[in-house]
């Protein structure tokens, strides 16, 4: 009886060993970390220079939104398999969450807290909260999200879209919220403001502009009424209680405002702002003005006024500090004053082939591109 109790259980080690070895927690490793000291937000330096970089993932998320590379005073980069933070100052790697057995699909950062949706298979249906200065695991959850997904997040509200629909989890416990669709239309990106989230839908040869409620996931927008067309839209902007669309590429470009009644409230027309690939315009509210790019310049534009205040050449997309406005160039990067847009620095580096965004801490310049991460102060 002993020899073959003995028996079984080397049979069933035998089974179980390869189980364990491809199993979820055999193949994920954290290291954590201390919370890191605040650092401020500061003017950059008379002559900034790169300090380190390191290959990383883009996050997801539209063009028109702060890229969330820096949160909770770290900065953070993602590769094939893995989420780490950083030391803005010096690069060293504070902490790092690694899955051997899975591969990053997208991530975000927002609340503290940094999201990643993880694939083993085909769907990306692994979702993990980290703490961002710490590296500590919050909460994870299961999804089924398909594998083209993209994630963006507000506070509270944590977004993963493609072209067909959008999920949104509460940030703070994974709750799943709801899911918006519509369907015959392709969506764009989701840009999420106050008073709702934002999106393009191509339906057949139209563009309608969407406004989808942050936290019951209901259109906001009448449904009585006639659809809002846009025309060709390229860009949209949550600028607090109204949304700015940009639209009419290379013939004509045009700033419109809609309130949160589907309304026009204002329009600018100004070739300044034109753009001849729709795909990298784009913008940010800052200290009550739509900063926006268009691939050939980075404008400024009162969010309440319809005025053009300065434009200057840059490709951006542009990223905002203390009193300033970075934006990429062809050349590099160049510093502007907010009020004026006055060079305040220009930076010389190589231009990335798709820059994706700017982020400032201290007073670093953090600069995201389709592969890379780089800081400079």
């Amino acid at each position: 009886m002993i020899a073959l109790r003995s028996g079984v259980v080397v049979a069933l080690a035998a089974a179980v060993t390869p189980f364990v070895l491809r199993s979820d927690w055999a193949n994920t490793t954290v290291h954590s970390s201390a919370a890191p000291p605040q650092l401020g937000l500061f003017s950059l330096s008379d002559q900034p220079a790169r300090r380190w970089s390191a290959s990383s993932l883009p996050p997801g998320g539209a063009r028109t939104q702060a890229n969330p590379a820096v949160q909770a005073d770290t900065v953070v980069v993602a590769t094939t398999h893995r989420i780490e933070g950083h030391d803005p100052r010096t690069g060293a790697t504070r902490w790092f969450y690694e899955r051997r057995n899975a591969t990053v699909c997208s991530w975000t950062a927002q609340d503290g807290l940094v999201f990643a949706a993880f694939r083993k298979e085909h769907g990306c249906r692994d979702l993990v909260a980290l703490n961002a200065g710490t590296g500590e695991r919050t909460w994870y959850r299961s999804g089924e999200l398909n594998a083209d997904i993209s994630l963006s997040a507000i506070p509270s509200v944590l977004l993963a879209s493609n072209s067909h629909a959008i999920v949104a989890y509460d940030t703070g416990g994974s709750l799943a919220r709801w899911t918006y669709g519509k369907a015959g239309c392709t969506l764009s990106a989701p840009v999420p403001g106050d008073i709702g989230i934002a999106v393009l839908a191509r339906c057949g040869g139209t563009t309608q502009l969407l406004l989808v409620d942050s936290f019951s996931g209901r259109n906001r927008f009448r449904e009585d009424q006639p659809p809002i067309l846009v025309g060709d839209a390229a860009a949209i902007v949550a600028t607090g209680q109204s949304i700015a669309v940009l639209s009419g590429g290379s013939g004509h470009a045009v700033l419109s405002l809609y309130g949160q009644d589907g309304k026009v409230i204002t329009s600018l027309a100004d070739q300044r702002m034109r753009y001849d690939d729709p795909a990298r315009a784009g913008g940010i509210v800052y200290s009550g003005l739509i900063i926006g790019w268009t691939g050939r310049a980075v404008f400024a534009v009162p969010v309440g006024s319809p005025k053009l205040l300065w434009s200057v050449p840059a490709t951006g997309p542009a990223g905002t500090g203390s009193d300033d406005v970075v934006a990429w160039t062809e050349t590099g990067f160049v510093d502007l004053a907010v009020g004026d847009g006055k060079v305040l620095h220009t930076i010389a580096a190589a231009h990335p082939d798709d820059p994706a965004g700017m982020d400032r801490i201290g007073d670093l310049l953090v600069a995201s591109g389709a592969s890379t991460v780089e800081v400079y102060g």
